[in-house]
Formats: structure tokens, C-alpha cells, sequence
């Protein structure tokens, strides 16, 4: 900083020049006026729409480099923007991502597909089209979700520091979420396999297929020639070494002896499976037509399900 009467160099701190003597803390004073002039000058208020793009980062947090476009390109609110995390982590994803009410949806509707269609091609064909739905429009749900909560920001904040702060506490992702997805999975398939059992208690069910614990490929319609596996719940220990089965033919409404088997069992079994029809029981394959398999306890009917060859 020089003085300027006489040109000296003085100390930016110095109120009169060690030379000529020059007041100097008017200089000063318009200098600083001058600095805040241009720090304003250069400060500029953002636009409605630069404000919303800038709470919109802050709630999506990590990885707003990818969605932020996705969302700016596309042409209306519904259009599709694929994700893969969402495609094939669709629990997991919902859980990172805090959509915990889509979470609850997904198990709700996997568990109910479950349960009414008791057929695991079209349980595994559903899943996969559910799987796709979220990998498809996961960037939509998760942008209606977002501005969801920016729109409430800004209906109550107009700082924007406050509103940021409280955006990325209630949007990001989370650790905690993906274990409540891990939980929420396991908690799930109990919840399904309690309910599987209650609603199997007494019934028999069928198949194309056995493992070590039961029946695999369930269904109701098989073609003429198919395997035929039958799974019976007996509602608790049998007490006795054989079990009669009978298969009924249904006939103009009405049911016809059509074939009686015997199987050997262990007291303390609750339920057995095993080939009902097939290339390997030595007999001839079933007609087509509607049938009822009822499995007896002496006089008593415990388990009974019924099918079709088509």
C-alpha cells in the first residue's frame, strides 16, 4: 500500500504515513466500503429452479451425479430411466435408499403372489416382473419421493442452509436400512412359512417334482404323462405304520372311486410325499379330468387336495 501524497510505501495497518504524515484511515475506510460493494455485486440470488435442483442434491446425497440428470432429461414424470441396483437388489436398494414404504409393499405383494398362486414358475415369473417394474421406474418413485419432501422444505424454510441440513438427514442413504432390509427378508419368509403351514394344515398339495423336504413345482393343472407328486399333511403324528389314499375322478359333478392306495409311514411322521402318477409307478397314466386324492385315518379324512390333467 503506498500513500498517496508523497508515495510511500506504509504498512497496510498504519493509520498516518511515517513520511509525510498523511491521515490514512479514510483510505482504509473506503476501501473496505468498496470490498463489500464488490462482494455483494458479486453474490447472486439463485433461481426457483437452481434453488429446487440444489435441495434435490442434498436430499438424494450420494450418487445425485446420476439421478439429478435423469431426472432434468426426462419428458414427463413417469418416464422410464433404468436402474440396475433397483433391478437386481430391489429390497436392498428400497432399504438404502429409506423408501421403506415400497419396501413394505414389495414383501406385501411377494407374499401374497405366494400365497394365492402356490406355483413357483409363476411366483419366480412374478418376481422377476416385479424386479423389472422397480428397475424401470425406481428413478421416478425415488423422485417423487424426493421432491415430495423438498416441496415441504420449502413450504416452511426459505433458508436454504436449514433446509439442506434438513434434507440430507431425512433423504441419503443408509447402512441401517439395508439391515432393516436383511430383517425385514428373514422376518418375511417366517411370517410366509407360518402362514403356508396353517393354510397346508390338512390339505394335500402337488407337483412335478420331490426334494428332501417335500414337493417342488407345485400346481393344481398337469398335462396327461406329467410326474405327479403328492404332498399330505397328516396335522400332526400319524400313530400308525400305513395310511390309505383314495382317488376320486369327478364326473358330471359327481366323484367316482377311481383308484385306492396303501403307503407305508412311520408313527411319528406328521405328513409324507411321494408318486401319485407317473412312468415309474408301473401303472398307466391317469385320464384327463378333475380329481380329488383323499388321504384316511380309519374312518376319519385328514388330508385331502384336489387336481387336474388336462
Amino acid at each position: 500500500m503506498f500513500c498517496d501524497q508523497c508515495g510511500n510505501q506504509i504498512d497496510g495497518n498504519s493509520v498516518f504515513c511515517s513520511k509525510c504524515g498523511k491521515k490514512l484511515i479514510d483510505v482504509h475506510h473506503e476501501s473496505a466500503n468498496e470490498q463489500a460493494a464488490e462482494r455483494e455485486a458479486v453474490f447472486v440470488e439463485p433461481s426457483p429452479q437452481e434453488r429446487h435442483k440444489n435441495l434435490l442434491t442434498a436430499f438424494v446425497g450420494k450418487n445425485a451425479h446420476e439421478y439429478i440428470p435423469k431426472w432434468e432429461n426426462r419428458k414427463s414424470p413417469f418416464s422410464p430411466s433404468w436402474n440396475w441396483a433397483s433391478f437386481f437388489l430391489t429390497p436392498f436398494w428400497l432399504g438404502y435408499r429409506k423408501m421403506y414404504g415400497h419396501l413394505a409393499l414389495y414383501w406385501g405383494v411377494c407374499g401374497l403372489m405366494a400365497l394365492l398362486t402356490m406355483n413357483e414358475i409363476i411366483i419366480n415369473v412374478l418376481s422377476l416382473l416385479m424386479a423389472v417394474i422397480y428397475g424401470i421406474y425406481g428413478n421416478q418413485l425415488y423422485y417423487l419421493k424426493a421432491t415430495k419432501a423438498v416441496r415441504k422444505v420449502e413450504a416452511y424454510s426459505s433458508n436454504d442452509t436449514a433446509s439442506e441440513l434438513a434434507l440430507r438427514k431425512k433423504g441419503g442413504t443408509s447402512k441401517a436400512g439395508v439391515f432393516i432390509s436383511i430383517l425385514s427378508f428373514i422376518l418375511a419368509i417366517a411370517i410366509f412359512a407360518a402362514i403356508f403351514i396353517f393354510m397346508m394344515s390338512g390339505k394335500v398339495i402337488f407337483g412335478t417334482g420331490v426334494d428332501e423336504i417335500g414337493v417342488t413345482g407345485m400346481s393344481e393343472t398337469f398335462e396327461k404323462g406329467d410326474d405327479i407328486y403328492y404332498e399330505a399333511d397328516f396335522g400332526g403324528p400319524i400313530g400308525r405304520s400305513t395310511i390309505e389314499l383314495s382317488l376320486f375322478k369327478i364326473e358330471d359333478g359327481k366323484e367316482e372311486l377311481y383308484l385306492e392306495l396303501e403307503e407305508g409311514v412311520s408313527p411319528d411322521w406328521e405328513g409324507s410325499f411321494n408318486l401319485l402318477d407317473g412312468e415309474d409307478d408301473g401303472d398307466p397314466d391317469l385320464e384327463r379330468g378333475d380329481y380329488i386324492l383323499r388321504v384316511w385315518d380309519g374312518d376319519d379324512v385328514i388330508s385331502e387336495g384336489e387336481f387336474s390333467v388336462k
